[in-house]
């Protein structure tokens, strides 16, 4: 070997060898412990929303939005933020990005950008025809896929994006193996990765790959084609949390129709990344024998419903979260010093209304989470959509609390609030956003 080989040789192991110390110089997951706070409150903390604003309509989209919004931080002081959201464009669902002034009065398309970036082969009211590819129909985001929550991967060069995404697959097969496409979706979390800031994402696949896969379902099997059946099932609207070089991913659990509890409760799952694409093998956590870790197989294993639950049937004199625990987002609250954990759950004090709730924990490991609150000024009744009675308006889907300031996944004391109001099964939908205080414990 000459001279400039061994250079070349030498360099190359000192640039693989530096891209591994930064790597480990993020908090893995697990180690070292969460800070130990106080797990007690006096009156605990508050938080309200503000008044509503309106954002767009944004040309050229509709149903929007339909999942969580997140977004980058402008790259300079002052310029445009770049949104990615669940929506529709010319037909296609899917992910769409859209471009926000710096003071979030002007929305639009955000140019350069494919719409939808990402989506699915077939749409909802469809299965696979004579023509498609074989085994379509178990593709696990055959009818939608949209995101989540899109975050830079902290081990990887700037640009290097993953989207945490719901997969959708409404195709079910009945007892003489004919395909019915039905409403209730059968729900997995899915990872895509893109290493050009977005602009390109991996098509649907039928073999796992590195860039665009399964994460988190079951346990229950997709159920067989019943008429009768409006079961949704699966692991459904799904945000992400890193902290250090751990991705921590929330979501809903919808248990198979013949649980004995159809309660939706918040799971969690996370994975260790390594500074590579490799595929993820992520894990739920799961509480075995008093003992709760991160045990169970992401796709196939049991979860833990997290949040304390209070079943459904018992009005309270307050506001309490009851039945349902719907659409989570987790962040780490700097003004609390402690996770923060928001949804949307059916209130117990009023028949017929829903409401925002928050819970906190001192820990990722422990799952030590707070009875849920409600997020004061948040409570609405709801009715059934004016063109689909399968369907529910609100003022509030989808809330996906974020700060301006502050860097991603973390919020403070003055926050900001994308979601919907409007139906969440048909297009009679209205982007708003909210301002959110936080106030903590004055004891």
């Amino acid at each position: 070997m000459d001279n400039a080989c061994r250079l070349t040789s030498s360099l190359l192991a000192l640039t693989i060898a530096t891209a591994a110390v930064a790597a480990r110089a993020l908090e893995p997951c697990g180690t070292p412990p969460d800070l130990v706070f106080s797990n007690g409150f006096g009156i605990g903390p508050t938080i309200s929303a503000g008044a509503e604003t309106t954002i767009g309509p944004v040309s050229g989209v509709d149903i929007l939005p339909d999942e969580h919004s997140s977004f980058l931080p402008p790259a300079t002081a002052g310029a445009t933020y770049t949104f990615f959201e669940a929506a529709r464009v010319s037909g296609s669902t899917g992910a769409v990005v859209l471009q926000a002034s710096n003071d979030l009065q002007t929305w639009a398309l955000a140019p350069g950008y494919t719409s939808p970036v990402l989506g699915s082969p077939k749409p909802f009211g469809q299965c696979a025809s004579v023509s498609d590819p074989a085994d379509l129909n178990l593709l696990f985001d055959e009818n939608y896929a949209a995101p989540g929550s899109v975050l830079q991967d902290p081990t990887l060069p700037a640009g290097n994006l993953m989207m945490i995404y719901e997969g959708e697959n409404h195709c079910r097969q009945d007892a003489a193996m004919v395909w019915h496409n039905v409403q209730p979706y059968y729900a997995t979390a899915g990872i895509a990765r893109s290493s050009d800031n977005g602009v390109t994402w991996p098509a649907p696949g039928f073999t796992p790959g590195t860039l665009r896969y399964p994460i988190i379902g079951g346990p229950d099997p997709k159920p067989a084609y019943d008429a009768a059946s409006v079961t949704a099932v699966g692991d459904a609207i799904p945000s992400a949390y890193i902290k250090g070089s751990c991705l921590y991913v929330v979501y809903a659990h919808h248990p198979a129709p013949d649980a004995s509890s159809h309660a939706i409760g918040i799971q969690i799952a996370r994975v260790q990344l390594d500074g590579t694409t490799n595929p993820l093998t992520f894990q739920k956590y799961l509480v075995t024998s008093g003992v709760g870790g991160f045990t169970s197989p992401g796709l196939t294993g049991d979860g833990e419903n997290v949040i304390p639950f209070t079943p459904i049937g018992t009005v309270f004199a307050t506001p309490v979260c009851t039945g349902t625990q719907y659409q989570p987002g987790l962040s780490f609250n700097v003004a609390l010093q402690r996770y923060l954990m928001t949804m949307v759950c059916e209130v117990s004090s009023t028949a017929g209304q829903l409401g925002w709730f928050f819970s906190t924990a001192t820990s990722l490991d422990a799952e030590d989470w707070t009875a849920p609150q409600l997020i004061e000024n948040t409570q609405s009744t709801v009715q059934p959509c004016s063109s689909n009675p399968n369907g529910t308006e609100f003022d509030g889907w989808y809330p996906s609390i974020h700060s301006l300031t502050l860097a991603p996944g973390r919020t403070g004391k003055n926050d900001i609030a994308f979601y919907l109001d409007g139906c969440n099964l048909d297009t009679d939908r209205t982007f708003k956003s909210r301002t959110i205080t936080v106030t903590p414990d004055p004891g």
